[in-house]
């Protein structure tokens, strides 16, 4: 069974969302950056230092740091609740990739989905943010679970789910969630077990967009 994870770390007078494995039922429930301004290009400098030092993350198994992702077949919720058409991973190539691995019935899921929804409203014109429902592979929710979530959020990213179980093994999702940043000729950059906040996922993308 796949666990969620995420950890919230305490600093004097903020708390940060990280990527780091920890049980979602010993993490504290206040979950949202309430980062100082003033500090912002610190603390960006310091997430991105986390990220690609490789703290909370890891490379899949057999896909090495610029290897061409493997792709797959993904079917995006729609606004109505039906699902769209098939699609392809590959199809996104052109544009630097988030691709996020959730569930329905994941907390840290629940906790990270309004970061990426900021994070998508800050930079959609120049990375893709694909949110791919897995659910149904690891015992933490339905499909039903996850679009009620996505309504309930709010989220208008592009989501959906995918009926190739092989994204797990191949992505090595053994932690929910996970991100895998994706650069624009579609090669692997970066694996992240855990909740990632909207500032961790703008310092990634900066990195992304320099690549």
């Amino acid at each position: 069974m796949i666990s969620c994870h995420g950890a919230v770390r305490e600093t004097q007078d903020e708390y940060i969302v990280m990527g780091l494995a920890g049980p979602a039922e010993r993490r504290p429930r206040r979950g949202i950056c309430r980062c100082h301004r003033s500090r912002g290009r610190r603390y960006l400098a310091l997430m991105l230092g986390l990220i690609l030092s490789g703290a909370g993350a890891s490379d899949a198994a057999g896909l090495a740091l610029g290897d061409p992702v493997p792709d797959f077949t993904y079917t995006l919720f729609s606004a109505n609740g039906r699902a769209g058409s098939a699609q392809r991973l590959s199809d996104l190539r052109g544009k630097p990739v988030v691709l996020n691995f959730w569930a329905g019935k994941c907390p840290p899921c629940r906790v990270e989905m309004p970061e990426f929804q900021g994070f998508y409203e800050d930079f959609q014109a120049r990375i893709a943010v694909l949110g791919i429902d897995v659910g149904a592979f690891t015992d933490l929710g339905s499909r039903d679970d996850a679009r009620r979530l996505v309504t309930e959020l709010g989220v208008s990213y592009p989501t959906g789910f995918t009926e190739d179980q092989r994204v797990m093994k191949l992505y090595q999702v053994y932690a929910m969630p996970t991100t895998i940043f994706i650069d624009a000729n579609g090669k692997l950059v970066k694996r992240w077990n855990g909740v990632l906040n909207r500032d961790a996922l703008a310092a990634m993308a900066e990195h992304l967009l320099q690549r």
